[in-house]
């Protein structure tokens, strides 16, 4: 039986007593079933009723909380008590609940001993969850909160980084869980129906000055909402003809000041008449023939008021500029076909006058800088060819990136490095991705000059939702019901007051082709992604822990092993695996696998990883004496981390 008592001392281990309840219960039953309820319609999710007591290593519990179908309005308690000396001894009320089938999470205020007032979280999963493969049900992660958490996460959320004080561990006896679907949280919205028959819109993005425009393509036109009040709208025939507008992205030439900027117009990509667009604030429109008559795609407006915009089938990035000069710089990887792009300047408004774009033709990342110079990163195997891309908002700034076919979510740094992160269960790949900083504004490091970037915003039609993913991976959802939104674009100033408990200061705007409208949601003033900080405004997030490794740029090889310091940095352990390879060839990835070696290092700790030579790097390393340039991938907690090095036999 695992403990989750290492690592903690005084206070904070009488604070991890309900840590006992769950990750050693000796005796009695944990138990989830639905409660009475006369009169709920069949089709509708019964309501939840946690319960259990027993005893735990001497330590006596009793728990029972009941909620309504989505574990709204939670009531119950938990009750910790040990008689021996220096025992755990606590009451604490349910605060919130979120269970789905056979896994949950639970929400408490400490009532007394030396944790009162602070909020203690649980997440649990059984055997045949979607989380839980195992055959003993697994505390899959505790934490101690500053705050009683008032929204609980979705069970597969990853365990909060803002005060990470717990573990997981297995759960002797049965829990059973007949919970329903798990509980987004909602946001307030609304919906601008187009008054034309044949609007169908496809893009969306905001003004610098806080108008949403929109593309409808199949009716070439650019349309803007001017009145978020009553609805508005307002649509602008292009004069191309039958161009149909795929991208749109603000112009950022106008000038700003603290009460905000001013609107010059929008860029603009219209394909199927090979020209670049230009829209006014007042609508009017100019047109310049991209180069060599290719059909641009994306398009991303540059800090210096000129844009970006890509030509897969000329393999190209092109540039215009505010005086309409237009230019582009070939792709060195042929068949790349680079798709989507994003200015490095991004919805922060930083400097920045390069972009980042989308190969996937060769499942890469680019970045082209103010000068042409472009740098290709190639995605490690097992990934999906990268799809849509947007800022991170750093400076420098990284990117994330959408991936065909997965369920994941990727990012890449300045320097290239490269990360994945898993979607919740059921998400498919997002149709819109948006730069933006999370509900409650910028976190800490975040999205401001120096920073370390924002999250990111994305869609998900199918399931009516929107979810913003933080910095590190975490993922919190938001229904916006009876919409289906495609394209998502972040609203860092949204008209109006705060009304029934939600800002008016942020949000995001979408497209619905399916009903043929525009929506907006605004966020909820306590969102969930700040609950755990509330009470510590100083409280700065943690990166997810990764594995850095210490090495040179030339290492050498005795007898046959390859030995490498790595140091864990951050809060959780580091698990993962360490693989060295050949330098792939043009087109391919990865490599041939000269070495591999798992790794499990606790935080904060280093240890020597030794990758043994296989026949095949032996071979390879021996036939070049001088050296051999290999790539090193690290693999940890869902981030991916390459480096180059050159390996010499001793």
């Amino acid at each position: 039986m695992r403990g989750v008592r290492r690592g903690f001392a005084g206070a904070a281990r009488r604070a991890l007593a309900s840590a006992h309840l769950l990750a050693g219960l000796a005796v009695g039953a944990l138990m989830i079933v639905p409660a009475a309820s006369p009169g709920v319609a069949m089709a509708d999710p019964a309501p939840e009723t946690i319960s259990g007591s027993g005893t735990v290593g001497g330590e006596q519990y009793s728990l029972s909380v009941s909620g309504g179908p989505y574990g709204q309005a939670p009531a119950g308690y938990l009750d910790v008590s040990d008689p021996t000396p220096g025992a755990y001894n606590f009451h604490a009320t349910a605060t919130c609940m979120n269970t789905g089938a056979q896994e949950g999470v639970i929400g408490f205020r400490i009532a007394d001993g030396s944790n009162a007032g602070r909020g203690l979280l649980i997440a649990f999963a059984a055997p045949g969850s979607r989380l839980n493969t195992g055959s003993a049900t697994e505390v899959m992660w505790l934490v101690v909160l500053p705050a009683p958490p008032p929204v609980c996460p979705p069970p597969s959320s990853p365990e909060p980084s803002f005060l990470s004080s717990g573990s997981g561990g297995p759960v002797i006896g049965p829990l059973l869980s007949s919970g329903g679907p798990v509980d987004p949280v909602p946001m307030q919205t609304r919906a601008f129906d187009l008054p034309a028959r044949d609007a169908t819109p496809g893009v969306v993005a905001q003004s610098p000055g806080g108008t949403p425009w929109f593309t409808e393509p199949g009716a070439n036109r650019v349309a803007l909402i001017a009145d978020e009040q009553i609805g508005t709208v307002r649509e602008y025939a292009l004069p191309s003809g039958a161009s149909a507008p795929s991208s749109i992205a603000p112009d950022l030439s106008g000038s700003c000041s603290s009460s905000g900027c001013a609107d010059v117009g929008m860029w603009l990509t219209e394909p199927a008449a090979g020209v670049i667009g230009h829209v006014s604030a007042s609508g009017a429109t100019t047109s310049y023939a991209a180069p060599g008559g290719a059909g641009p795609v994306s398009i991303g407006g540059d800090v210096n008021g000129g844009a970006w915009f890509t030509e897969p089938s000329q393999n190209r990035i092109g540039f215009v500029s505010t005086t309409g000069r237009v230019g582009s710089y070939r792709v060195p990887t042929r068949g790349a076909d680079p798709t989507a792009i994003t200015s490095d300047s991004g919805a922060t408004g930083l400097a920045g006058d390069g972009a980042w774009f989308t190969e996937p033709g060769r499942r890469r990342i680019g970045y082209i800088d103010g000068t042409g110079r472009i740098t290709e990163y190639q995605l490690p195997t097992g990934w999906g060819a990268p799809a849509l891309v947007v800022t991170d908002g750093a400076s420098p700034a990284g990117a994330w990136f959408t991936e065909t076919g997965t369920t994941l979510i990727g990012h890449i740094d300045p320097v290239g490095q490269v990360a994945q992160y898993p979607l919740p269960p059921g998400d498919a790949e997002p149709p819109g991705l948006a730069p933006g900083v999370d509900p409650s504004g910028p976190m800490a490091g975040g999205g401001g000059p120096g920073g370390n970037g924002a999250g990111v915003w994305f869609s998900q039609p199918a399931a009516g939702r929107v979810g913003y993913m933080e910095p590190n991976g975490q993922v919190w959802e938001f229904t916006v019901p009876g919409a289906h939104p495609g394209a998502i674009a972040f609203a860092p100033t949204l008209p109006g007051p705060a009304l029934d408990n939600y800002g008016g200061a942020e949000g995001v705007w979408w497209t619905d082709p399916s009903s043929g409208s525009v929506g907006v949601a605004s966020f909820p003033v306590n969102p969930p992604g700040t609950v755990y900080a509330q009470t510590q405004p100083g409280l700065k997030p943690e990166p997810q822990s990764r594995a850095a490794i210490s090495l040179p740029s030339r290492i050498s090889v005795r007898r046959s092993a390859v030995r490498l310091t790595l140091r864990c940095q951050g809060s959780i352990p580091c698990r993962g695996q360490a693989v060295l390879t050949g330098t792939p060839a043009p087109g391919s990835w990865p490599g041939a696998t000269f070495a591999t070696a798992g790794f499990g290092v606790e935080a904060g700790h280093g240890r020597v990883v030794t990758l043994q030579l296989n026949r095949v790097g032996r071979r390879q390393l021996a036939a070049h004496r001088r050296g051999l340039t290999t790539v090193l991938i690290v693999y940890n907690n869902h981030r991916t981390a390459l480096h180059r090095l050159t390996v010499q036999l001793s």
